[in-house]
Formats: C-alpha cells, sequence, structure tokens
C-alpha cells in the first residue's frame, strides 16, 4: 500500500533480506496485501535466519500457514483467540500500537490460550532464545 512502486519495494527488502543473511539477523517484516510477493522472495532467498512478521492482521485459518512456512508472528489478540496453545512456540508479543501495556497483553494472551501467564512468559522467552532475537 506503499507509495513506492512495487518492484522498487521488492529490491529493497531483498536487499534487507540477505543483509539479515550476511549478519545472522532474523528479519522482522511488516506486510500489507503482499503476502504471495513475501512467500516468492522467501523461496528465491531461502534465507536460514527466522523472518518474523511483524503485527499479522491476516485471517486466523491463515496464521498456521505461516507457521509452517517457517514466519514467525507477532500476533494481535483477535487471531490468537483462533489459534491452539502449540502455536505459542512461534508467538512474540508488542505493544507498539497498543494502549496496554506489555504487561497486560501477556495476561490477555494467556487468558486466550487458557494457559497460565507463568508458562507463557517461559515460552516467549525460549523464543527469543531460540531465534537468537536477544542480541
Amino acid at each position: 500500500l506503499a507509495e513506492s512502486p512495487m518492484d522498487l519495494q521488492k529490491e529493497v527488502f531483498l536487499a534487507q533480506a540477505n543483509l539479515a543473511e550476511e549478519t545472522h539477523k532474523p528479519l522482522i517484516i511488516h506486510c500489507v496485501k503482499a503476502w504471495a510477493d513475501l512467500i516468492a522472495c522467501k523461496k528465491a532467498v531461502k534465507p536460514e535466519m527466522p523472518w518474523i512478521i511483524h503485527g499479522f492482521r491476516g485471517n486466523g485459518e491463515l496464521a498456521p500457514n505461516w507457521f509452517a512456512w517457517g514466519f514467525i508472528s507477532l500476533l494481535e489478540i483477535v487471531l490468537i483467540r483462533r489459534l491452539c496453545v502449540r502455536m505459542a512456540d512461534f508467538l512474540f508479543l508488542e505493544t507498539d500500537d497498543k494502549s496496554i501495556d506489555i504487561c497486560g497483553v501477556y495476561q490477555n494472551v494467556a487468558e486466550a490460550l487458557d494457559i497460565p501467564e507463568e508458562k507463557l512468559r517461559i515460552q516467549i522467552a525460549k523464543n527469543v532464545s531460540i531465534f537468537h532475537l536477544n542480541g
């Protein structure tokens, strides 16, 4: 939805994806209505580093496909309610566009997944560690 031509967006995105690979850093992606292009880019790059979807707002039925394709999502609470607990292995939580603090996000997500908040906190910490997002 940006004003820049899609060809230029793809060129810059691929350069960033390759830089993420060269520096061994995960790639955090904000994607709006360009999912097919994103998948094509992922197939072209064949990344070893994780690609993390920031603020995924696709439908709840689509989310498991992103996990299967190796995408890790930062999900809105409305989507989390549609997902099963096993997908907690792929979650990272955020607050950048919310009026709620991170403690409230953890509480809401734990409630939506019907798991203890402490279990969710441990899982998120494990996810951060596994995907080397802490350094």
